[in-house]
């Protein structure tokens, strides 16, 4: 993953567009970010919150391979 200012991809074009623009407005670096979140998601942060959701993502896959061997070994 890039940050937008290492990225050529449109999408980082039009948010480092957007960040110049909230900087001109003088809007404070946090309110930028809950720009970005609100309008692209957490991914746009590299930190996103622990949910129900991202827990998921984390445990389905150990749940996965924990009963893969499980079948395996039975």
């Amino acid at each position: 993953n890039n940050s937008i200012a290492d990225s050529n991809a449109m999408i980082a074009t039009d948010m480092r567009r957007r960040v110049y623009d909230l900087m001109q407005e003088g809007k404070s670096r946090q309110e930028i970010i809950d720009y970005m979140v609100a309008r692209y998601g957490n991914f746009v942060t590299y930190d996103p919150p622990l949910t129900p959701l991202t827990v998921l993502l984390w445990v389905l896959p150990l749940a996965a391979i924990v009963a893969g061997g499980w079948i395996i070994v039975a």
